[in-house]
C-alpha cells in the first residue's frame, strides 16, 4: 500500500517536473528566436545605414 502511494507521488512529481521543463524549454526557444530576429534586424539596419552613407558620400 505504501509503495503504491510513493510510486504515485513520484509519478506526479515527475509529470509536474516535465511540465515545468517543457515550459522552460518553450520559453528558451522563444527567447532564442526573439534574440535571433533582433540581431538579424540590427544587421540589416546597419547594412542599410552603411549603404545610405555610401550613397550620400558618392553624391557629394
Amino acid at each position: 500500500m505504501l509503495s503504491v502511494i510513493s510510486y504515485q507521488l513520484s509519478v506526479i512529481s515527475y509529470q509536474s517536473h516535465a511540465k515545468v521543463r517543457a515550459k522552460t524549454l518553450a520559453w528558451k526557444s522563444i527567447l532564442s528566436m526573439f534574440t535571433y530576429f533582433l540581431t538579424f534586424d540590427v544587421q540589416v539596419f546597419v547594412k542599410k545605414l552603411k549603404s545610405q552613407i555610401e550613397i550620400e558620400r558618392n553624391t557629394e
